[in-house]
């Protein structure tokens, strides 16, 4: 019994280790396979990734770029590589966009899907492009957006929705756009923007609703809109401008309102931008501007309101524009301009274009106030070129530095011709201008020099020559002194570009002398004096001249400098040549040294003279070796080898000169 318990006890035992046995394989099996899946699972998922590729008809397929443009894809296609980051499917036929097209985009940062046919866009299709910056749906049939279209696009900065067909935005659909900086809406059908549509872009910079069907701005429609800097109205179906709708726009720099049948600019229409610095109104159809129009912008440099139905400017309409430059009212109808109506733009205003207008004449007090004015452009305008536009002329050739070419149109027999051009005797018996108003120009001095003339000096049908004192010889001599000293007056008064001409002769009269006492009730004698436009001339010349002389000079001192180079290299040659020598000029020292000859023949023996015998020759001492050098330049000497003998003196001497790191 007792053995029959023993040999039970060891079979259990032995089936105890034979369990213990399988369990360590097993997990050691288990381990390995562990270990292997876990080494060749990287290597799966990269051959994986890499066996996806694009459909044959791309243009690029690489791990970050996909370049699809015009392939005739019906859909996108599902074996893009997953690191890439640009795709490139315009040019396409893909109705629809959903969230299974691009699920595995997750490092998608540009999105082309422009002119692809797309109709509908699902909500939440665009969830997992959480890296995605710039969407582009432009050019497509989109009609309608719900809201969450754009939901998860948090990175987004720019989208283009351009050239489709929406109609309406409603409230919510830009909601998840927190960082969008550029929104394109132009070329659609909108009619209604909806009530604080745009109030979630809160970083919008640019703005662009042209080319659509609005009619109506509502007060609330840019609320949220604090750093739009950016913002295209133009070719719409606005028909006025409420007062304050662009009250919330701040930081607002261009503002476009071209092509809108607008008519009428109310009172404080711009009311809070105070930052806008470019307003265009191109072909809006203005007639009337209220003197409190263009109230509020400070910081306002260009108008442009050509194309309009303006038939005047009053002195109220741009009073309150302090800092305008550039000034556009060409293509209106404008006929009469107000004496004071750019004098709130006197120290501002640059270029004024008045191109194609219906004005006949302008008085030079309407210019005059515009100090940095430079260019006025009036061509296309009536001009008729008579008396009344003598003033103007007068003062732009002797005053001012505007450049204005004037076209004359009336009368027929001047017409085409410029103003500038033409002889003061075409014009007619013109009034004498005011002496006080135009005391500048050779025009107003003539002017005034014939009148005294008159006045001193009686006609010659109410002449008596009765109790002549003098012979007529006489006469003749004093006339002609008067008539010399009167041409070298008229020369020192003319300026280099003569508004008029003089006729060839002038109507005879009976002058009397400029020079010598005046005559009772006579008027006080001219005095030649240069005009400011002289004076500004003479200034530019002289300084062209300073500026003409100093480069004279420092070219002369350049050309003596040169000379004196010249000189010096032809002495030091001719000192070299007639020692047989070479100098070489250079940042090492040039050094002589003394040699002795390395090969000196042995010398013959003498004949004999003696009857004693004649002794055998001592042989010379050796000649030192050519690096055996005395002087004070022996190391570099020693560097630079052996020598070369260039001229004998004294039969074993020679003069070297040594160049070091030089080549001859």
């Amino acid at each position: 019994m007792k053995t029959f318990s023993s040999d039970k006890h060891a079979w259990k035992r032995t089936q105890c280790d034979r369990s213990m046995l399988r369990f360590c394989c097993f997990m050691t099996l288990l381990r390995t396979f562990a270990a292997s899946y876990c080494c060749s699972l990287p290597l799966l998922l990269l051959l994986w990734e890499y066996s996806l590729a694009c459909p044959p008809t791309c243009q690029e397929c690489s791990t970050t770029r996909v370049r699809c443009h015009g392939s005739g894809l019906a859909f996108i296609p599902q074996s893009l590589p997953h690191s890439t980051e640009a795709v490139y499917l315009g040019r396409n036929n893909i109705p629809r966009l959903s969230a299974r097209d691009l699920k595995r985009l997750d490092n998608l940062s540009v999105l082309f899907l422009d002119n692809s046919g797309l109709v509908r866009v699902e909500p939440r299709s665009l969830t997992q492009l959480q890296k995605l910056h710039c969407l582009y749906l432009n050019d497509n049939h989109i009609q309608h957006l719900q809201p969450g279209t754009f939901q998860g696009l948090s990175g987004l900065s720019c989208l283009h929705l351009q050239h489709n067909k929406l109609v309406s935005l409603t409230k919510g659909i830009f909601t998840h756009l927190a960082a969008l900086r550029s929104l394109h809406l132009q070329g659609n059908r909108l009619q209604d923007l909806g009530h604080a549509v745009f109030s979630d872009l809160t970083n919008l910079r640019s703005l662009n609703l042209a080319n659509n069907r609005i009619s109506a701005l509502s007060s609330s429609v840019f609320a949220g809109l604090g750093n739009l800097e950016f913002l295209h109205l133009e070719e719409n179906r606005l028909s006025q401008i409420p007062s304050g709708v662009f009250a919330a726009l701040g930081n607002l720099k261009r503002l476009d309102l071209s092509l809108n049948p607008i008519g009428t600019v109310p009172s404080f229409a711009f009311r809070g931008l105070r930052r806008l610095q470019y307003l265009f109104m191109e072909g809006a159809g203005v007639t009337h501007v209220h003197h409190d129009g263009f109230a509020d912008l400070d910081s306002l440099r260009q108008l442009t309101l050509s194309r309009n139905f303006l038939h005047s400017v009053h002195d109220e309409s741009f009073c309150l524009l302090t800092h305008l430059r550039y000034l556009h009212l060409d293509r209106n109808d404008i006929s009469h301009i107000g004496v004071d109506a750019f004098k709130g733009m006197s120290g501002s205003l640059r270029f004024l274009n008045l191109r194609e207008n219906k004005l006949t004449s302008l008085h030079p007090d309407v210019l005059q106030p515009l100090l940095p004015l430079t260019q006025v452009q009036v061509a296309g305008n009536p001009w008729n070129c008579s008396c009344a536009l003598l003033p103007l002329q007068i003062w732009l050739t002797t005053t001012s530095s505007i450049k204005m070419n004037i076209q004359c149109q009336f009368p027929l027999h001047l017409k085409g011709r410029f103003f500038n051009y033409v002889n003061i005797h075409e014009l007619g018996k013109c009034p004498s201008p005011n002496a006080s108003a135009t005391t500048l120009g050779s025009v107003s001095l003539i002017t005034r020099t014939e009148e005294r003339l008159e006045t001193t000096t009686p006609s010659p049908r109410s002449t008596t020559y009765r109790h002549q004192p003098q012979s007529a010889r006489a006469i003749a001599v004093e006339q002609n002194s008067a008539r010399e000293k009167l041409r070298a007056v008229e020369t020192l008064q003319t300026t280099p570009v003569l508004p008029l001409q003089l006729p060839a002769q002038a109507p005879p009269r009976k002058v009397t002398l400029l020079s010598g006492e005046r005559r009772e009730g006579a008027q006080e004698p001219l005095s030649v004096k240069p005009t400011p436009m002289c004076e500004h001339r003479l200034a530019r010349l002289n300084e062209a001249f300073n500026i003409l002389l100093a480069f004279l000079v420092i070219a002369c001192a350049l050309l003596l400098a040169l000379l004196y180079k010249v000189l010096a290299l032809r002495h030091r040659l001719k000192m070299a040549g007639g020692r047989s020598v070479i100098e070489y000029f250079s940042f090492y020292h040039s050094s002589h040294y003394s040699v002795s000859e390395a090969n000196r023949p042995p010398p013959l023996p003498q004949p004999l003279s003696l009857p004693a015998p004649v002794p055998h020759p001592q042989p010379l001492p050796l000649p030192p070796p050519p690096h055996h050098v005395t002087g004070a330049d022996v190391p570099v000497y020693s560097r630079i080898g052996k020598t070369a003998p260039l001229k004998h003196y004294n039969g074993n001497r020679t003069q070297v000169i040594l160049f070091e790191h030089s080549v001859l």
